[in-house]
């Protein structure tokens, strides 16, 4: 074969060999030696991924041989070095695991350019993509002399890409510049994922990262606290390229000497998105925050915050070509030059800044929160609260500024233009300065070049001359479909023109002060006074009738005439082709008077049809489907001088509809009526950003109803959750759950003298007041009207460290107040905290003659203190009377309540206290019992003082229980008070120490007891005080009473058969022996409330001849033959025997059928708000036949959310009595 060929071929082959693998060389020791000994380290690594070889260490356990892009695994190592790593010159992967390498913290760093021992770069790359993984660089040194040997803490790279992902790089230093990396390898490309660069330094430039002419690309990556002398305190990069970082944070970086705390780059395009800069400083530089020179910015979606620069632009300094400023937030940053929130610099490059904010951003010159020396756009932004010299908001110059659809607000200038100060070429539309300062002129707007405001509000700013507009220069200046609303000066409030010429038309000028130099082309404009006479024609404010500045609509706040406003197709033609809110010009084909055109067809007259189902409507009330919202609706009653009805279409809020607040409370500022379309089918949620209404009318003595809603989510700082009111207001069919406040976090009702409120058919839930002395509903008033009818206060909660009342609804009345409660429940309701908590179901405060009137109340399950050094007063209910005021509490049970303490003072009252003082306490019918005290009356708590009177009659009291004295309830009184318990059970409670049933503290005072039962009582200390415990020497009057423990009550034993001289029956264990009264467990026996049936052989049966007339608890005459023998027939006790054979009797309510269907349909609809009470068994259905043959009873129970179902069936001359069995379902059929 010829030579030529056989070279060929060999060629050939070599071109199909394959290529060499990548190694993976895995470290099987921490140390840095260099040794054929076994193991494997990091400098081998390296050398033998440099070499693609061994290296000649061949030993079992060295490192494996490089083979092309080599990857090493540190396993997890934490690896400290003496002396430099080998300069990697070949593309290498170092995967950490987790591991460390650092600097041996032996030598300090000291940055002098003269390397000592133990002053090294960790890690440098000549060639080669590297990259780096899952570790930590730390306290590397780079301290040589010259520019590459002096940067870099960590590492450098000279040629080659470099790529780091869940790498930190800290404590890194270098004498000249990139304490943590040193990159100028230009061409190249930095990459950094998900990493942490903290905490290193330089002493020149780039106090992390220095770069030149690198494609810079960092993500979802810190770099903070990081510091160098000059530019850039975490990255500085030159030399063209890009950087982009996105998801990233730049936090307390320092440049201190030069600019740009955070970033510094220069010539290059610059990119960022979704960052946060935060907290950077630029010492006497500029920039705090960030300093871009030449090239390009776009930064989106980010937060600039809290950042310094003694020079100009305390968050930004831009010297740009152009850059974009959108979507992003400039917050609290401060310049001690201008530009507190940025500043954009003189090489005259565009500026957009667009739905953006400036907030509390600050200038010691100009600009508190952009100052702009370019072409700038200003576009769906907000300045507001931001504090300068002059132009607050903004300040522009040399070019033409363009503001449109943008918010300047509450910003203050110590000079001039606390919104904005122009002194180039201006245009404003469609834009609102609202309630800005100037020291001196224009509170509003600030102009001194060409002029053009178009479409937009100018309201309550103010200034010392000029508060809406300062426009002067010989130059032209233009006003155009706008309103200049209230704003403030000592003179020329609206507007001040000087030189040049002044064209304005359609404009509103309301609220004085107005001058021109030179007017021309000036029409259909209107004013309140006459002040601006030439330029406006004067009307009143009732003819413009003008709502507040608030959102109706677009991107800005406006003012917006109402119905009928005489500004309404004023304007004559030739207005712009949209108003400030976008809305089509002109309406009608003619042009409204303003910045506002109203686009709709009122309603008219004082009812007003809510026909869409949001927020977001334009506070005119219009005709058509989906042009009148609720806020609408009330704007436009506002404008009616006699009271309004606002109803819901009931083609529109069909099924449940959410409508969701959008624009904080709904303003009720007249009297009004707004009738839901039912509180299942409307639910408000105000999302927790506001409370939902608030009511508050300038004059007269207005009634506002609220019907058929749901308010639910309310937030707000002070009182009120959901609705505040300082006017008279009545609630029906309204369900408040979920709100919160300070105090009162669903209802604060501040009720003027004469006032009223009432809340019926409804129920406030699951609110928290979190500080106050409130908790669900604070009700106020003098003279008042109160009134809670058939309504459900439950599981709400109030948290304060301080003394509080009412957990579910606190009233507080004077000055002959009439307050009443019937058919309401108040169950599960909590109040903790550090403090006194009185009344965690209810509390009433009532002084100056007012009466309480309550009846028909279920307040169960309640708890009062018990938390936080916290004790409570009245578990369920408390009532405090002052100055002559009454109390009634009739045909109620309060059960199962408490009254904790935990540290404090005492737990009193666990199910109800009082504090009566000249004032008059009737409880009468009602059932007090399974309540808990952790100190006194576990029942009942009563203070009795200053010729006050408390009566306790016909009423149960059994199950309670006292830590303390008093288990069933301590009565307490001073000299001339009067406490009489008549006719009454008083039974199985319990007292840690003395006084099991009924504890009296009397100096003086008298002490009645009449037809009581007090018996089968515990006290469990060590003095046995069972059924009677006397403190002090009471006058005692006692009669006809049991009592069936003497010891602890003065009185000698009474055996059954041998009364006392007062007809007492009174038991001893040392005689004849305690005397048991005979009574059936507490239960069901009929009407409102559980009582102590009588059994038939019961010593309280016909003991005694005093109850002509009187009823018993379950409103059943007294004085029945229970014993078949004459005279004396009236019973002891609540309950007044009567042999029965079914508990219930016929009581009004139940449901009618005939026997002979042998069948009925029950649902849980109907069943449901018959039973009131856990527990009570309740006669629902009675059935019965023609020729009185047969009789079916069903009685129903609710046991927690289940109800339970019995029947009683007699026929053929016998009774059958079924099981309790569960409704399952909503509905049950019965067959008999």
């Amino acid at each position: 074969m010829p030579r030529h060929q056989l070279l060929a071929l060999a060629v050939a082959q070599a071109l199909f060999l394959p290529a060499a693998e990548a190694a993976t060389i895995t470290l099987t020791n921490n140390t840095e030696t260099i040794a054929d000994d076994g193991f494997c380290t990091l400098p081998e690594a390296i050398e033998n991924a440099n070499g693609d070889s061994q290296n000649g260490r061949t030993m079992s356990g060295e490192c494996a041989a490089g083979s092309g892009p080599d990857t090493i695994s540190l396993a997890g190592y934490s690896i400290t070095l003496t002396t430099a790593l080998p300069t990697v010159v070949e593309s290498l992967n170092i995967s950490g695991g987790g591991g460390s390498v650092q600097r041996s913290s032996a030598v300090i760093c000291d940055f002098d350019a003269f390397p000592d021992a133990g002053e090294f770069r960790l890690l440098t790359a000549s060639s080669g993509n590297l990259e780096l993984s899952d570790i930590t660089l730390q306290n590397g040194c780079a301290d040589n002399p010259g520019v590459n040997a002096s940067s870099g803490g960590a590492v450098s790279v000279y040629a080659g890409n470099l790529s780091l992902t869940g790498v930190t790089l800290s404590q890194n230093s270098a004498v000249y510049r990139g304490g943590a990396i040193h990159f100028t390898a230009t061409g190249y490309s930095l990459t950094i994922n998900s990493s942490s660069i903290s905490n290193n330094t330089s002493n020149w430039q780039g106090g992390a990262i220095h770069t030149h002419g690198v494609a810079v690309t960092i993500d979802q990556s810190s770099l903070n606290y990081n510091g160098t002398s000059q530019n850039g305190g975490a990255l500085a990069h030159f030399g063209g390229n890009t950087v982009l970082i996105t998801n990233s944070e730049l936090r307390n970086n320092r440049a201190p000497q030069s600019g740009g705390g955070a970033l510094f780059v220069s010539a290059s395009v610059v990119s960022l998105d979704s960052c946060t800069v935060h907290a950077n400083s630029s010492g006497s530089g500029s920039g705090g925050g960030l300093f871009v020179s030449s090239g390009s910015l776009q930064l989106m979606n980010s937060t600039v915050s809290s950042n310094f620069a003694q020079a100009g632009g305390g968050g930004v300094f831009l010297n740009t070509s152009s850059a974009s400023l959108i979507g992003s937030t400039f917050s609290q940053n401060t310049s001690s030059a201008s530009g507190g929130g940025v500043r954009s610099g003189n090489v005259g490059g565009p500026l957009l800044v667009q739905n953006s904010q400036f907030n509390g951003n600050f200038a010691n010159n100009y600009g508190g929160g952009l100052y702009a020396s370019a072409p700038v756009t200003l576009d769906s932004s907000t300045f507001s609260h931001n504090r300068a010299d002059g132009g607050a908001g903004v300040r522009t110059r040399d070019y033409a500024a363009v503001v449109q659809d943008s918010t300047f607000s509450f910003n203050t200038a110590v000079y001039d233009g606390g919104g904005l100060q122009s002194t180039a070429d201006l245009s404003v539309t469609r834009s609102t300065f609202q309630s800005n300062t100037a020291g001196i002129r224009g509170g509003g707007v600030y102009a001194t070049a060409e002029l053009q405001l178009q479409d937009s509000t100018l309201a309550y700013n103010s200034a010392l001359q000029a508060g809406g507009l300062f426009a002067r220069g010989y130059v032209s200046k233009e006003v155009r479909d706008s309103s200049l609303i209230g704003n403030l000066c000592a003179e020329n409030c609206q507007l001040y023109s000087h030189q040049g010429t002044l064209s304005i038309q359609r404009s509103l000028l309301i609220g004085g002060g107005c001058y021109s130099q030179n007017t021309t082309n000036s029409y259909n404009n209107l004013s309140t006074v006459n002040d601006c006479a030439g330029l406006a024609t004067q009307v009143t404010a009732a003819a413009l009738n003008l709502g507040a500045l608030r959102d109706n609509g677009g991107a800005t706040q406006s003012v917006m005439p109402g119905i009928g406003s005489i500004a309404i197709d004023a304007g004559g033609t030739g207005c712009a082709g949209t108003d400030q809110r976008g809305v089509a010009r002109a309406f009608n084909g003619q042009c409204d008077v303003g910045a506002v055109e109203i686009d709709e067809t009122a309603q008219t007259g004082v009812n007003f049809l809510v026909n869409a189902a949001d927020d977001l409507g334009d506070s005119f009330c219009g005709s058509e489907p989906g042009e009148c919202t609720l806020r609408d609706a009330l704007f436009a009653a506002d404008s009616e001088s006699s009271a309004s009805t606002i109803s819901f279409s009931e083609a529109v809020f069909t099924g449940t509809q959410t409508l969701s607040l959008s624009q904080g409370q709904l303003e009720v500022l007249s009297e009004v009526s707004v009738e839901g379309p039912g509180s299942s089918v409307l639910i408000i949620d105000a999302a927790a950003a506001s409370r939902h209404f608030g009511i508050d009318v300038s004059a007269g003595d207005p009634l506002i109803s609220l019907s058929g809603l749901t308010l639910q989510n309310g937030s707000q700082g002070t009182a009120g959750g959901a609705i505040h009111t300082l006017e008279s207001l009545q609630l029906d069919d309204v369900v408040l759950q979920g709100n919160t406040a300070t105090r009162a976090a669903a209802i604060g009702a501040y009720l003027p003298i004469g006032g009223s409120f009432g809340l019926s058919n409804s129920r406030i839930s699951n609110s928290h007041s979190s500080g106050g002395i409130y908790g669900a509903a604070r009700i106020g008033g003098s003279s008042a009207t109160v009134s809670v009818l058939n309504s459900v206060l439950s599981g709400n909660t109030a948290s304060y460290g301080g003394s509080a009342q009412g957990g579910a609804l606190m009233i507080s009345a004077s000055g002959a107040s009439q307050i009443n409660l019937q058919d309401s429940q108040f169950y599960a309701n909590l109040m903790n905290g550090s403090g006194q908590k009185s009344g965690a179901g209810l509390a009433i405060f009532a002084s100056e003659g007012s009466s309480v009137s309550l009846s028909g109340l279920l307040i169960s399950e309640n708890t009062a203190g018990g938390t936080g050094q916290g004790y409570g007063r009245g578990g369920g209910l408390w009532i405090d009377l002052e100055e002559g005021a009454s109390l009634t509490l009739r045909d109620s049970t309060i059960d199962s309540n408490l009254a904790a303490r935990d540290g404090g003072s005492f737990g009193v009252g666990g199910g109800l206290g009082i504090e009566a003082h000249q004032g008059n306490v009737q409880i009468l019918s009602s059932t007090i019992s399974g309540n808990r005290a952790d100190d006194l009356g576990g029942g009942l708590f009563v203070d009795v003082q200053g010729d006050a009177t408390v009566t306790l009659a016909d009423s149960t009291v059994s199950g309670n229980h006292a830590d303390d004295g008093g288990g069933a309830l301590t009565t307490s009184s001073g000299s001339l008070e009067q406490v009489s318990v008549l006719r009454s059970t008083v039974v199985d409670n319990t007292a840690g120490n003395i006084g099991g049933g009924l504890r009296h503290i009397g100096l003086l005072g008298t002490l009645s007891l009449q037809g009581n039962a007090l018996a089968n009582n515990q006290s469990l200390g060590g003095v046995p005080h069972p059924d009677l415990s006397l403190v002090g020497n009471p006058l005692l009057q006692i009669s006809d009473n049991l009592i069936g423990d003497y010891r602890g009550s003065g009185l000698d034993e009474a055996p059954i058969g041998s009364p006392d001289g007062s007809n007492n029956l009174v038991g001893s264990p040392d005689g004849a022996g305690v005397i048991d009264p005979r009574l059936e467990p507490l239960a069901d026996n009929g009407g409102d409330t559980l009582t102590h049936r009588l059994i038939a052989d019961s010593p309280l049966i016909d003991r005694h001849g005093n109850c002509s007339g009187l009823t018993d608890q379950l409103g059943r005459d007294r004085g029945i033959d229970g014993n078949l023998v004459a005279d004396d027939d009236c019973d002891v006790g609540a309950v007044e025997f009567y042999p029965t054979i079914h508990r219930d009797g016929f009581e009004d309510g139940i449901i009618v059928k005939r026997f002979e269907q042998r069948s009925a349909m029950l649902s849980r609809a109907e069943l449901s708000p018959r039973l009131k009470i856990p527990g009570q068994a309740k006669l629902v259905l009675r059935a019965g036949a023609r020729d009185s043959s047969g009789l079916l009873l069903v009685h129903a129970r609710r046991l927690g959310g289940r109800i339970e179902l019995q029947l009683h069936r007699f026929e053929h001359g016998e009774w059958h009595e079924g099981a309790w069995a569960p409704l399952r379902g909503e509905q049950a059929l019965l067959r008999w």
